[in-house]
């Protein structure tokens, strides 16, 4: 699954990546004109996000100016409600006017700078992406894979598998 991470700070990206980069094919932008033309130019090649975690406050355009030139994208587009990129905003943003107006401009999920991987993990599973959920299962079909290649690949213990023999300077005889 791919997600748009727009977030200025390099340390709450490099956070974010160990958290997530295991379970996600991840793009990251430093600022909202960035998000917004990256949204934008994966929606025209028809890869949409599923997810976008917004910072509000970034350089050149806001978390809020974004969240609502998608919302609005969306809306002028008739894409229905299912169909639209989740957006979860993090941010230091905690007041409660700074709150509302990001739920007022249709974040799906808010989640408070700092944060733990517990807490990111919690918001996806909101939205309908359980991650551990999903690496059990492929771990679980995955592994039964490897096993019966393993078992078909694997050469019988009754067959002499020679080992070429090497010599003090390397060279095999």
């Amino acid at each position: 699954m791919k997600i748009l991470i727009a977030e200025d700070l390099m340390v709450v990206q490099k956070i974010l990546d160990k958290f997530l980069s295991p379970y996600l094919d991840i793009v990251f932008v430093k600022n909202g004109k960035e998000a917004l033309d990256t949204y934008f130019r994966y929606l025209k090649m028809n890869r949409p996000f599923k997810v976008i975690f917004l910072d509000l406050l970034m350089p050149i355009m806001s978390g809020y100016e974004v969240l609502k030139s998608i919302r609005q994208y969306e809306n002028e587009h008739h894409i229905p409600k299912e169909e639209r990129v989740k957006i979860v905003v993090l941010s230091a943003v905690k007041d409660e006017d700074g709150v509302k107006k990001a739920i007022i401009a249709g974040c799906d999920g808010y989640i408070l700078k700092p944060f733990s991987k517990e807490r990111v993990f919690e918001e996806l599973k909101k939205l309908g992406f359980d991650l551990l959920k999903e690496e059990t299962d492929q771990n679980s079909s995955g592994e039964a894979e490897n096993k019966a290649e393993t078992l078909e690949d694997a050469p019988s213990t009754q067959e002499n598998v020679e080992t070429p023999k090497t010599d003090s300077t390397g060279e095999t005889s």
